[in-house]
């Protein structure tokens, strides 16, 4: 049963890590923008240093929606496996119910 789980939960799992990679490389690039943005403003070149800032911009965006998404695909799995877990909880108490060997008359 275990193992059955793990393999319906894959695929999720996958999309999850792969959101969260894709948020930390976004947010690699963010931070190497916003410090070339920095340099071009140390050196008074404030067109480039916009034009940068704005690049590092759309990349925490990205980023951000990249988290979002992974945080989405978490709750419903989270709801998928609280379904499960409590459909499961329901069939040990039925079982519990029955009387294990017949009553002797």
């Amino acid at each position: 049963m275990n193992n059955d789980r793990s393999l319906r939960e894959a695929p999720f799992n996958e999309d999850i890590t792969h959101h969260y990679s894709k948020a930390a490389e976004e947010l690699l690039y963010a931070y190497q923008t916003n410090q070339e943005a920095v340099r071009h403003h140390a050196l008074g070149a404030l067109k480039s240093a916009k034009h940068h800032a704005q690049i590092a911009q759309n990349h925490a965006f990205i980023a951000h929606e990249h988290i979002a998404q992974a945080l989405k695909e978490s709750k419903v799995l989270r709801e998928r496996l609280s379904t499960q877990s409590a459909e499961s909880a329901q069939q040990v108490c039925e079982k519990m119910k029955k009387p294990l060997r017949p009553a002797a008359n």
